[in-house]
């Protein structure tokens, strides 16, 4: 059984505030009345409502004042007055104008966190619960609605507000309409959701570890490995070079100045005092040799760090996807999916779009069609002739000095020899003479 209404005190009061409590006291007034003077008369009425009216006004309260001092003794007999008067004292405020700026700035902080994603909330009047997300969905679709921004917007600037599983998996999502891409959300089931963000979980720990070992490992050690000078002003690892970090400081090589031992002239030892030269003897030891540097085993045992070994990964598994055409990938419409025709193609088409997913789908279905229907191009090349028959071989024309050659060339030689053959034959007739 319900527990009894009971009918607060009138206080009044000039804030804003205030004067919409007074205002909504009237109409809970008016409503806790209603029983009270049902099949009354219309004399009876008022006076029931006057005497509730006023044993209901606060002791002490700004209410009480404007009871006595404002209504006159008429007005406060007259029910009809009592409210005139009450609604000029205690006017509603106009609601306030929101603009969809607002509403976007609310939009934009309504970040969605992986805890409360997974989280259960209970039904308002009932013992089931639903995700988090979903109710979060349903948040978010009201005001991106309110803000009146195009739905690509909202799409975007809500990736922002949702983890790092919940953005891949609303890349692929429809998002036509602000709606479609809402109920997406809201379908998407919490394994997989689960599923997804332990990749990015475990991703982000090997990151952290990564980092901290790499901090232990470029700390500065014991030991100083920087080069220090000796009283010559070089540096006493020699050659100005910086050593490798973990090997030791090189000792300072031997002077430049030294020189090998050279013999005295004979005017220096005919002066007398001189005193010979030592000359440089290394030393019997070879230098030691310097130690290794530590490698990662050593590192990783000296930092206590062990190698993070990569989380064992579940092979990729294809999510089906549902198609919304009415006609076939191979007879429809590439854009909304309905059966082609030659008034009705993907350029001219006025339809709602399809998913992108489903379009690319159509796409590669008309693709493999066409291409196996495409003959290849024909060689460059000319074709190889045909094999001729054999011929018999031409007869050579035998050219004599009476006939007139046709060539030139030819002539001029034959011209040439028979000159010769000429100066030969009276070279001959005078050695005989």
């Amino acid at each position: 059984m319900a527990a009894p209404f009971l009918m607060k005190d009138l206080v009044g009061g000039t804030s804003p505030k205030e004067q919409a409590a007074a205002a909504k006291w009237l109409a809970d007034f008016t409503k806790f009345m209603v029983p009270q003077t049902a099949g009354q008369s219309p004399a009876k009425k008022n006076a029931i409502l006057v005497d509730a009216f006023q044993a209901h006004i606060a002791t002490g309260s700004q209410a009480e004042d404007w009871w006595n001092n404002t209504l006159s003794e008429r007005q406060r007999k007259s029910w009809e007055d009592i409210k005139v008067n009450f609604s000029l004292a205690y006017r509603t405020p106009a609601p306030r104008t929101i603009e969809p700026s607002e509403y976007f700035d609310e939009f934009k902080k309504k970040l969605l966190t992986m805890d409360e994603a997974m989280k259960k909330v209970p039904i308002d009047g009932s013992d089931n619960t639903r995700w988090g997300y979903v109710v979060w969905a349903e948040e978010i679709e009201a005001l991106g609605v309110k803000t009146g921004i195009t739905a690509s917007i909202l799409v975007q600037e809500a990736m922002a507000l949702l983890p790092a599983g919940f953005a891949q998996l609303m890349e692929t999502a429809p998002h036509g309409t602000w709606s479609e891409w809402c109920e997406a959300l809201r379908e998407l089931q919490p394994t997989t959701i689960t599923r997804t963000q332990s990749q990015y979980t475990d991703l982000a720990n090997i990151k952290a570890e990564l980092k901290a070992f790499m901090s232990v490992a470029m700390s500065p050690r014991s030991g100083s490995t920087s080069p220090t000078r000796d009283s010559s002003g070089w540096y006493s690892m020699g050659r100005g070079t910086t050593p490798p970090p973990g090997y030791p400081s090189r000792s300072a090589s031997p002077s430049k100045s030294t020189f090998p031992q050279v013999p005295p002239s004979p005017g220096t030892l005919a002066a007398g005092g001189y005193t010979p030269y030592q000359a440089y003897s290394p030393s019997p030891h070879p230098p030691s040799t310097p130690q290794a540097p530590p490698g990662r085993a050593q590192l990783a045992a000296q930092s206590g760090f062990t190698t993070p070994r990569p989380p064992l990964r579940s092979p990729f598994s294809p999510v089906p996807i549902k198609l919304r055409g009415t006609a076939s990938a191979e007879d429809g419409c590439i854009r909304c999916g309905e059966l082609a025709s030659s008034s009705h193609n993907r350029w001219n088409c006025t339809n709602p779009p399809l998913p992108q997913q489903e379009q690319r789908y159509h796409e590669t279905v008309l693709r493999n069609k066409w291409s196996a229907r495409t003959p290849f191009a024909s060689a460059s090349f000319p074709p190889t002739p045909s094999p001729s028959g054999r011929r018999a071989p031409a007869e050579v024309a035998q050219i004599s000095l009476n006939d007139e050659p046709d060539d030139y060339a030819l002539l001029q030689v034959e011209e040439e020899e028979y000159a010769y053959e000429e100066e030969s034959e009276g070279k001959g007739e005078e050695a005989v003479l």
